[in-house]
């Protein structure tokens, strides 16, 4: 009975450690997907162009 508990508890333990892994892997690629340079180039690739002056009208909300 305690050595299953010991395996199950060491396999759970290693569980934890892949899944610790996956999660600092998945937030490097969000942070490497989200970066402002990349999307300059994707947005440069779609015709996408920094607007000039007065192309941009702000609007406010009253509350």
């Amino acid at each position: 009975m305690s050595v299953e508990l010991g395996y199950s508890i060491s396999d759970q333990q290693a569980t934890k450690e892949d899944l610790l892994a996956e999660n600092k892997s998945l937030k490097v690629e969000i942070s490497t997907l989200k970066s402002s340079g990349r999307l300059q180039t994707i947005a440069n690739d779609l015709g996408f162009r920094t607007p000039e002056q007065g192309q941009v009208i702000y609007l406010w909300q009253e509350e």
